[in-house]
């Protein structure tokens, strides 16, 4: 939309550029009537010509700028800035998952660490456990007196 707005302007100036065959004809008449030579009236439309395509040049750059100018104001986004933008975000996205997938692998290592103390505290407690009481069961048989007497 905007790039045919911009098309349409400039061919608006395009059209008021008036081209070097239409310069010579009208020349062609002075040339005729004796009032310029035929060299002059060349040197004279190759001028008319390039001053021409000159004004056509700065008119563009300046509709150009005012164009821009007004989409600065008009407070619209680039399609370079939407890109950068998108850029960005991409790049944060990354960073997010990079430290998000970091913080799950700790996490995990931390749970496996703190599952396998537990596990091992609790086979060291029913090692014990049991220790203890084959402890007591052979001090029972060994003497059975004094287990009898600690039951009454």
């Amino acid at each position: 939309m905007i790039d045919l707005i911009k098309k349409t302007m400039l061919a608006g100036i395009g059209a008021t550029v008036t081209t070097k065959e239409t310069i010579e004809a009208a020349l062609h008449d002075y040339v005729e009537k004796g009032k310029l030579s035929a060299a002059d009236a060349k040197g004279l439309a190759d001028r008319i010509v390039a001053d021409g395509r000159q004004e056509f040049e700065t008119a563009k750059h300046d509709l150009s700028q005012r164009f821009h100018d007004l989409m600065k104001k008009a407070n619209l986004v680039t399609r370079e800035e939407l890109s950068m933008l998108e850029k960005r975000l991409a790049e944060m996205e990354a960073c997010l998952k990079k430290s998000a997938d970091t913080h799950a692998h700790k996490a995990a290592e931390t749970h496996s660490h703190k599952a396998a103390e537990t596990h091992s505290h609790k086979t060291a407690e029913t090692h014990s456990h049991k220790a203890a009481e084959t402890h007591h069961a052979k001090a029972a048989e060994e003497h059975p007196h004094k287990t009898a007497k600690a039951h009454h």
